[in-house]
């Protein structure tokens, strides 16, 4: 097998190309010519890939260990850079910003300008409430979901921040350990 047994993550970038992170590489897949090309990316960050994400400019996004987040686009690497806050959960909203967030917090820059930016950041201090953060979805209207490991889920909207606490049962309620916040068919 080509990409061996433990695939992580899949992503398809603007050009049609089918992207698959292994651990501590990311394989692109071709359709046109059937062919994959290895990127090894272990020499980045802690060297292992957290999360994975194709942008709308076409920009193909690794979060790494380390909070390092890697670039890549026209099949090259273009960027590496530490992060302030975690990149286990990376999420693209619909001004261009890409959100990146972890065990500390969350942040976000705009796309079209990645290097120049500076990541502004939320964490328990500023209006989260906890810094652990697991999941992340930008939903049709714009809102930025985000599931807590521990205290329920948040709503970042243009206009304010929604707080939806849910307070602790035991340790297998919808309060604990949230890994995955989805959209229904009408993008809600």
């Amino acid at each position: 097998a080509v990409l061996g047994d433990r695939v992580t993550h899949i992503d398809e970038t603007a050009d049609s190309l089918l992207w698959f992170s292994t651990g501590n590489s990311v394989f692109r897949y071709a359709r046109k010519t059937g062919s994959f090309l290895r990127f090894d990316v272990g020499g980045y960050g802690e060297g292992s890939i957290w999360s994975m994400l194709a942008d709308c400019a076409g920009n193909l996004w690794l979060g790494m260990g380390g909070n390092s987040l890697l670039r890549i686009r026209d099949s090259r690497i273009v960027s590496s850079r530490r992060m302030n806050f975690g990149t286990s959960v990376l999420a693209e909203d619909r001004m261009g910003e890409l959100w990146h967030a972890g065990y500390d917090g969350t942040g976000h820059f705009h796309v079209g300008r990645p290097e120049r930016n500076h990541s502004l950041g939320y964490t328990k201090e500023n209006g989260l409430t906890e810094n652990t953060i697991r999941a992340m979805r930008v939903d049709r209207e714009g809102n930025v979901w985000i599931g807590g490991r521990d205290h329920g889920v948040m709503k970042f909207s243009e206009m304010n921040t929604v707080r939806f606490p849910i307070p602790p049962v035991n340790a297998y309620t919808l309060s604990h350990n949230i890994h995955f916040v989805g959209a229904d068919s009408s993008g809600h």
